[in-house]
């Protein structure tokens, strides 16, 4: 994958492969598109990237029709991306539309916690995607609670960001870019606790 799946870089092996490389390299749980409910899950150890990360780029889901898999709502079996985009009048499916990222946990050494690519918003959008009750315990001295690239508005509600190692140089919300956007991240009881530096990176932030 990208965003580090085996280490490499959007445009190297990840395009090469067409997006069949799917997430062996560095994750616990790795999400191609924001379709599925992960729910209550726990990452323990050491990733080489992140426990849970999200790379949503629409160029290799594009055409991929949803499989008709147990638990997949009816009204998206067999569609492609824009045809759900049609079904939902319009507006960007957001990881709360039809599943959601909500109760996960982690107690890892990684780069950061929860990676967060490449998602999508509609101008007006003031929610974006939701991150619900998320609990990340960093083991390392240093690395990144939440990472964002190329993605400009997250709601994170009960998500707890909490460095173990005193002394630490980890940063609590990590903005890669998102062109020349302000990062937007809307929240009820988010705790940053014993972390070196509540918000960093290469965009303006509004908490």
């Amino acid at each position: 994958g990208t965003g580090g799946g085996s280490r490499s870089g959007d445009d190297s092996r990840f395009g090469d492969e067409l997006g069949r490389d799917m997430a062996h390299g560095g994750f616990g749980i790795w999400a191609r598109g924001v379709l599925a409910l992960i729910k209550d899950n726990h990452c323990e150890g050491h990733f080489g990237v992140s426990p849970y990360a999200f790379f949503v780029h629409p160029n290799f889901v594009e055409d991929k029709p949803v499989p008709d898999v147990p638990g997949t709502p009816a009204i998206l079996v067999g569609k492609s991306r824009y045809e759900i985009w049609k079904v939902n009048g319009g507006n960007v499916t957001q990881l709360q539309s039809y599943g959601g990222f909500v109760g996960n946990t982690a107690v890892a050494t990684s780069q950061s916690g929860i990676s967060l690519s490449y998602f999508s918003v509609n101008d007006n959008d003031e929610v974006g995607s939701i991150i619900e009750g998320a609990h990340i315990q960093a083991l390392g001295s240093s690395g990144r609670g939440i990472s964002t690239t190329h993605s400009r508005l997250f709601t994170l509600n009960d998500v707890t960001i909490e460095g173990m190692v005193e002394g630490n140089t980890i940063t609590g919300i990590w903005c890669g870019s998102c062109n020349n956007c302000t990062l937007k991240t809307p929240n009820t009881n988010l705790i940053l606790e014993n972390i070196s530096v509540d918000r960093d990176g290469k965009c303006d932030f509004t908490p």
